[in-house]
């Protein structure tokens, strides 16, 4: 796969970084139901991230699309950090440490993400943001002493390069 620049993003690589982002985290959040150390079992119907269902491997996604799906990408980890806080598991601090800045369809920035219209380098935070906090609550899981499964990293690590300077 290629890489996900700041200055620019091929539009393939962009949709294959989205897949992964979706599945490796629908597959995290079925796991976390399977996991007998932890108690709560309704993560995959309550934070599930529906898959972009109108996608062209090298044209491209609808926009809105693109935006609607990281809005539930941000929704999604967040949730799924309250969940695992409340769930009586050892750490107790997953939000506090890996949740996402909701800037998505914000009227406070002059950038950004919007249905109307996406600031490349905001993209490619968000999309680092999602990648990074994603692998380390799933690193985070593999650490924690009451969850049964260990194998969250190695099982849907989100791997694609991403280049936030925009070098």
């Amino acid at each position: 796969m290629g890489k996900l620049w700041a200055k620019g993003v091929n539009q393939g690589d962009l949709n294959t970084a989205l897949r992964e982002i979706l599945t490796d985290w629908n597959a995290t959040l079925a796991l976390l139901d399977a996991d007998t150390g932890v108690t709560a079992a309704n993560f995959v119907s309550v934070c599930a991230i529906a898959a972009i269902t109108n996608i062209d491997t090298f044209v491209g996604a609808e926009q809105t699309d693109i935006v609607s799906r990281l809005q539930a990408a941000v929704t999604s980890i967040n949730a799924v950090n309250a969940k695992l806080d409340a769930d009586g598991l050892t750490y107790t601090d997953y939000a506090a440490k890996y949740d996402v800045t909701d800037t998505i369809n914000s009227t406070t920035y002059s950038t950004g993400i919007f249905d109307s219209g996406i600031d490349q380098g905001d993209l490619i935070n968000m999309l680092y943001d999602l990648k990074t906090n994603m692998n380390a609550v799933m690193a985070y899981l593999d650490a924690d002493g009451t969850v049964n499964t260990a194998t969250y990293v190695s099982s849907n690590t989100i791997g694609f390069e991403i280049d936030t300077t925009g070098a």
